[in-house]
């Protein structure tokens, strides 16, 4: 498959620089002109209609946003698809040329019993890897300049040094109905291999990060009842344990069309207090038996050979390369006492603490932004017309006395005066 790929792009390369010259490549070049604006407009659709998903995904995609330290938006590609001066065939090879010039390669070999045994496994990896290795035209001299792509994750305030950090949204698809509201508390670097780094000096302790996995677990039946069966809010609630490049944490999520966000965040906030009440006043034997439940469910058995090797190739696309994190981490979270969750949850989640570290992505229906004093009625007037200045207004009809950004540019600004945690991302390569 390799070869094929790797020569379908040389080929590809030299029928774009033969039809650059203007010789016996015209016809080819031609075709390749076609099918390249075809997949261009594709790919261009289909960024555009991202304006188009449901506001909790857009939360979610903006708080990624926001915790990543250096990362493109979806708009800064479009406007790179739409530039015919960036992209051409031309670009397209020259790139190509750049990434053949100068490749990394991993090789994940997942099998058992004989296949396996002994110098075997190791023999055969290396034997895959250097045939590999010769298919691609790497031209590279000295050590590989090619990186981890990852810059770290920014570290959230405080909530004394914020009162309140607030991403705020205005969803302008004329034909939605719903709001959202997803809120991310940030707790520490999780555990993991040691890396000789001084990130290893911030890691929690494996007993504080299996309990907040276990925290996790208690949350999402109780968040459910709450805000979904007995308020009735939304119709999309939940709440799971949520990692950012190594930087564990809390992400809670509520989508309605009948409620704004302003009021599902108070919601939110009184029942973070009542889920405090709920553990404090749990059994020694409850949480014993969800954290070994909780463990149970982490090392159990994968249903195919692919499905392990899926796993693996989830710690080599992370770049962590912990392949025994589940085995390693499944005792450890089996042993969570009651002492250990209200422990974790006093440090990093509890309302009040001085530690909390919450961000609160809030997404409007142009109904509820109307509703809220967000727009103008001019804005959403009956023929869903367009709002054209939707972070303007919305950030100057802001009145919260909490940390607020609308928009790409306040958001990058917050984030650039923020300290980082460094990558967690390994990099073995030279």
């Amino acid at each position: 498959l390799l070869r094929t790929i790797v020569g379908r792009m040389k080929t590809v390369i030299e029928q774009i620089e033969a039809g650059e010259e203007g010789g016996e490549g015209g016809a080819a070049y031609s075709r390749l002109e076609k099918r390249f604006e075809q997949q261009r407009e594709l790919l261009l659709q289909k960024m555009r209609n991202t304006q188009k998903d449901p506001p909790h995904r857009q939360a979610s995609y903006w708080l990624n946003q926001l915790m990543d330290d250096k990362v493109w938006h979806v708009d800064e590609y479009t406007d790179v698809l739409e530039d015919d001066s960036q992209c051409n065939l031309e670009e397209l090879a020259a790139i190509a040329k750049r990434m053949l010039a100068d490749t990394t390669l991993e090789v994940l070999l997942t099998g058992g019993g004989a296949a396996m045994a002994g110098e075997m496994g190791p023999t055969k990896a290396a034997a895959i890897g250097n045939e590999l290795r010769e298919l691609l035209p790497n031209a590279c001299e000295g050590p590989s300049q090619a990186t981890t792509g990852r810059a770290g994750t920014v570290k959230l305030p405080t909530e004394p040094e914020s009162n309140g950090l607030i991403v705020q949204r205005i969803v302008s698809d004329p034909t939605n109905e719903n709001s959202a509201v997803t809120m991310h508390l940030q707790a520490g670097v999780e555990t993991g291999v040691a890396s000789g780094r001084d990130v290893d000096e911030q890691r929690m302790s494996a007993q504080e990060h299996a309990a907040l996995d276990v925290i996790a677990r208690l949350v999402y039946p109780s968040i459910f009842k709450t805000l979904r069966t007995q308020q009735q809010l939304g119709y999309l609630v939940s709440g799971y344990a949520a990692r950012f490049d190594g930087i564990a944490g809390l992400t809670l999520v509520c989508q309605s069309s009948n409620t704004p966000p302003s009021e599902i965040q108070r919601r939110m906030d009184e029942w973070m207090v009542t889920f405090g009440e709920e553990i404090m006043e749990m059994s020694e034997e409850d949480i014993s038996t969800n954290a070994k439940a909780l463990a149970a469910s982490i090392i159990q058995k994968s249903d195919s050979m692919l499905d392990q090797h899926q796993i693996y190739a989830g710690e080599v696309q992370q770049m962590r390369y912990d392949f025994d994190r589940r085995e390693r981490r499944a005792p450890e979270v089996s042993n969570v006492t009651k002492a250990d969750v209200l422990a974790a949850w006093k440090k990093w989640y509890a309302p009040g603490i001085a530690s909390r570290k919450p961000v609160m992505m809030h997404f409007y229906s142009l109904k509820h932004a109307q509703e809220e004093g967000l727009l103008p009625s001019a804005e959403t007037s009956a023929d869903g017309g367009d709002n054209t200045d939707q972070d303007a207004e919305a950030h100057a009809c802001n009145k919260d006395e909490r940390t607020v950004v609308t928009d790409l540019s306040s958001l990058r600004e917050f984030k650039q005066g923020r300290p980082k945690y460094p990558t967690l991302a390994q990099k073995w390569w030279s």
